[in-house]
This record gives C-alpha cells, structure tokens and sequence, in this order.
C-alpha cells in the first residue's frame, strides 16, 4: 500500500491513504474514509500493517499518540 491508493476494509467502506510512514518498526497509514464519489469524508483513522507468515492485513489502531503523530507528520507534509 502506498500514499493515494484507495483500500476497502471488511465492512466495504473505502479508504484513501494520505500517509504511510514507519513508527517503532511498525508501518502505519493515515487514512480519511470515502463516499461513493471518492470524495473525502470528515472520518480519518489510523491503521496498522500486521504481517504473519506469508499475509498481510491492517488493523485499526487506537492509541492516540500514534493518531496524533501521524497527524503531526502529515501537516508537515502539507506545508
């Protein structure tokens, strides 16, 4: 997964990746939901990559030091 690709996770919502970064050897992807146009929704959660053995798959992180990071690390993007 890269910045801009678009991921549907289990409950089909769509999700655009803003940012992927790597923290404390874990990848992270700062993401904002879709609507049916592709057109950003005002919901943005932070998902983290696990892999085991040969897969992949993200899940939601909740710590919000990691929210508030990416977030940082995104602004700073911007500017």
């Amino acid at each position: 997964m890269i910045e801009n690709d678009i991921i549907t996770l289990e409950d089909d919502s769509n999700y655009g990746i803003l940012l992927d970064t790597k923290l404390d050897d874990n990848n992270y992807f700062l993401v904002v939901e879709l609507d049916d146009n592709e057109q950003p929704k005002n919901n943005f959660k932070v998902l983290k990559e696990i892999i085991e053995e040969n897969d992949s798959y993200v899940i939601e992180e909740t710590d919000a030091l990691v929210l508030n990071k990416l977030l940082d690390m995104y602004r700073k993007k911007l500017n």
